[in-house]
């Protein structure tokens, strides 16, 4: 995994923990930023609801 700072709405920084997964899917909306939660799910292997739900560290 990769870490990453950001600073958090309280005080100090807080670390962003981002995976396989999460790096997948930032790079398939790299590609093509309009395509359905469906099918970038389905490009990472998880349902749409699954794509939609996931918090992307932006």
């Amino acid at each position: 995994m990769r870490y990453g700072l950001r600073q958090g709405l309280g005080s100090g920084w807080e670390v962003d923990r981002v995976d396989e997964i999460g790096r997948a899917l930032v790079r398939c909306l790299q590609q093509d930023a309009g395509q359905s939660y469906a099918t970038l799910g389905a490009a990472v292997g998880l349902s749409a609801g699954a794509a939609h739900e996931r918090p992307l560290p932006l």
